[in-house]
């Protein structure tokens, strides 16, 4: 059971779901989620100067061997960069 509102009408709709068949299914295995305090990998371009700047003002460490900023998820999640995380 579920409940909509519609503010236009002042109405609240409470629906339900049908089941009308069944199947085997084997959902994906999830990724485990992140905390705030892991560290992860993340590629920046040395032209990138402004990011740069940003993630060495967060605290992130240059590690030249992998060639990646070192950094907790929470200041990857804060500078909004998390497209750039090295995963593997």
């Amino acid at each position: 059971m579920r409940y909509l509102y519609d503010e236009a009408r002042n109405r609240r709709l409470k629906t339900v779901e049908l089941v009308i068949g069944e199947a085997l299914w084997h959902g994906r295995a999830r990724r485990p989620r992140r905390d705030d305090h892991d560290l992860v990998g993340v590629r920046i371009e040395w032209r990138e100067s402004a990011l740069r700047a940003a993630v060495k003002q967060a605290g992130a460490i240059w590690r030249p061997r992998q060639k990646l900023w070192e950094m907790t998820w929470e200041t990857v999640r804060a500078l909004g960069i998390g497209n750039r995380v090295v995963t593997g």
